[in-house]
């Protein structure tokens, strides 16, 4: 019979070591936690007014059973780019609760998810330390995250759907569920499912996979069928309206600046030339000619510098070929390329061949979001040569870089795509309120005036027209929620026009949609005369027009609204949010809501 040998002790130093590291890790953990939880109190206060658009749909729906922006016998408009979002809105509509506050309770779920789901990874403490932080502690994320539109949750979204094939090299239930509703989140995420599936397909050849893929792909062919005979018209309207004006393709491309047209080609040239070793290292065919061997670990290895490609395409053939209005913190370049820096980061960094695709990915996305900045050519075109020269030497160092070094890497790309100005983080801050001010007790003033029951016309539809009765049809003037926008109803038919204003365009005409320019002309007639000015911020006021014969009681309102909106919205960023920290507008009773 045999005696165990008696177990060594541990040193005292190894245990107080492992003891310091645990306290450390608790530590970090406490911060982040903190830091979120006062980013959330000081940016959850920020709704932008383009996410009352969506909210507007469930109210209509549930109060006349019609989907529209507008109520029964008006003109069928799909005027929003996230249905998810809008279909959602219906809820709070039914149930009677505040629309707002109801999506911050989205956004605040969502924050819990991503804290679970990176929770599961099962990664090496320092990446999920990162991933965290990079989230959690990141103003631009809360910004995007409660700011009630689709920005953050398609991040996250497309991280998810990327990061499972990056991971696992397939899709399955959960994966394909995600494809959906990357789809259905933003009109562009259906190029985002397609390529995913078709990625995850050719990563693991499995037949289950493929039956997976083509069911999603039925339901969003069915879905994009029924939604284009319901409102006649293949995409949103907002894509005819925000977009260059250009007919074709070829006419957006020559509309694109030279620079961003050399930079494009210089991509290309960059991985044609890396598509050897990113995808199957050496190989020999006939004649001495290279052969690349594109096996399913060389592909899976390959999808972050996938999805920066195929963002980097999104940025330079969409986006920079659009009118991107609410563009606020950098947010159409942001919801597409933070998901690069989350999926180099779900798996664990390890040395090898594997982290050449990583490098360049990383590269990719932080060249984009040097060539899509307000700087000077010469000030971009020096830090492209910056990031390439880096680039380089990286790719030809790759075997030595370790998980340290990785993970520097994936985080510069993150705090890349969100860095943001600070006046943008003090304006998001504050917005809200001024909104309130303005577009929300302007709104409860029209609804309180009786004779002004017909129908509205309005320069910046939001919150505004969700304050109204909710039987009052408005016309849009930026074109935005009206189909076919071409001065109908008659301008007799408008009992008074909220014209948006600013120094440089008093009159209100610029920001008009061309087809809603006769309404603008009959506003600045005899008809009609101003009922007053409310100020929106330092620079913008809205110009209230009123037929004559009507609004006594406006009149008699709209001084007081005036007087408020020019006491508070007329004063610095800073300054709004120090009288409104402990007021966060969401939790008002009385705001504008279920009617």
């Amino acid at each position: 019979m045999t005696t165990a040998a008696p177990s060594r002790p541990v040193p005292t130093t190894l245990v107080g070591q492992d003891s310091s590291r645990r306290e450390r890790r608790r530590v970090a953990g406490y911060g982040v936690t903190a830091g979120a939880l006062i980013l959330a109190f000081v940016f959850s206060r920020f709704t932008v007014d383009d996410a009352f658009i969506s909210w507007r749909y469930g109210q209509t729906l549930a109060e006349s059973g019609v989907w529209n922006w507008n109520g029964p016998g008006a003109p069928l408009v799909e005027a929003y780019t996230n249905p998810l979002f809008t279909g959602l809105s219906v809820l709070p509509a039914l149930l009677g609760l505040p629309p707002e506050l109801f999506f911050k309770l989205v956004a605040a779920g969502l924050l819990i998810a991503y804290a679970l789901v990176v929770r599961r990874l099962g990664l090496p403490r320092p990446q999920t330390l990162a991933l965290y932080a990079l989230a959690a502690l990141n103003p631009v994320f809360h910004i995007h995250l409660f700011g009630g539109l689709e920005t953050a949750s398609f991040a996250l979204l497309v991280a998810l759907l990327f990061g499972l094939v990056y991971r696992r090299g397939s899709l399955g239930i959960v994966g394909h569920m995600a494809a959906l509703a990357v789809a259905l989140t933003r009109p562009e995420g259906m190029v985002y499912a397609a390529v995913a599936e078709l990625w995850a397909l050719g990563v693991s050849r499995r037949r289950r996979d493929a039956y997976g893929a083509a069911l999603v792909a039925v339901i969003l062919a069915g879905y994009w069928g029924a939604r284009a005979w319901y409102f006649g018209r293949f995409f949103p309207n907002t894509f005819y309206v925000k977009s260059t004006g250009k007919d074709n393709w070829i006419d957006a491309v020559r509309a694109l600046p030279s620079w961003a047209l050399v930079a494009a080609a210089l991509a290309v040239c960059v991985m044609v030339v890396l598509a050897r070793p990113l995808l199957g290292g050496r190989g020999s065919g006939k004649a001495g000619r290279l052969r690349v061997r594109c096996t399913p670990q060389a592909m899976q290895n390959a999808v972050p510098l996938l999805l920066a490609m195929l963002s980097a395409a999104v940025v330079l053939a969409v986006y920079q070929t659009s009118s991107l209005v609410m563009n606020y913190a950098g947010r159409a370049g942001w919801q597409v390329m933070f998901p690069v820096a989350l999926v180099l980061l779900c798996r664990p960094l390890r040395r090898g061949s594997a982290t050449r695709p990583f490098v360049c990915a990383a590269a990719l996305a932080v060249a984009l979001e040097v060539l899509t900045a307000g700087a000077g050519t010469v000030t971009r075109m020096a830090a492209l040569g910056l990031i390439g020269a880096a680039t380089w030497l990286l790719v030809r160092r790759v075997r030595r870089l370790g998980p340290g070094m990785l993970l520097a890497v994936a985080c510069t790309v993150a705090l890349a795509v969100s860095a943001t100005a600070p006046t943008e983080l003090t304006w998001a801050s504050s917005y809200r309120y001024r909104l309130e001010n303005a577009h929300g007790a302007l709104g409860r003033a029209l609804a309180a005036e009786p004779s002004l029951s017909g129908t509205l016309a309005v320069g910046d539809a939001g919150l505004l027209p969700l304050c109204l009765r909710g039987n009052q049809q408005v016309v849009d003037l930026l074109g935005l929620a009206n189909p076919h926008l071409d001065g109908r109803p008659a301008h007799r038919a408008l009992t008074s026009v909220v014209l948006f204003a600013r120094p440089e365009d008093p009159d209100g005409w610029r920001a008009v949609h061309p087809g809603a320019r006769p309404f603008v002309a009959a506003a600045q007639g005899t008809d009609y005369h101003s009922a007053g000015l409310v100020p929106i911020q330092q620079g913008a006021w809205f110009d209230v027009r009123v037929r004559q014969d009507l609004a006594p009681v406006l009149r008699q309102r709209l001084p007081e609204v005036t007087e408020r909106a020019a006491a508070e919205n007329l004063r610095s960023d800073l300054a709004v949010l120090r009288s409104h920290l402990l007021d966060l507008p969401y939790l008002r009773s009385g705001q504008c809501g279920p009617r």
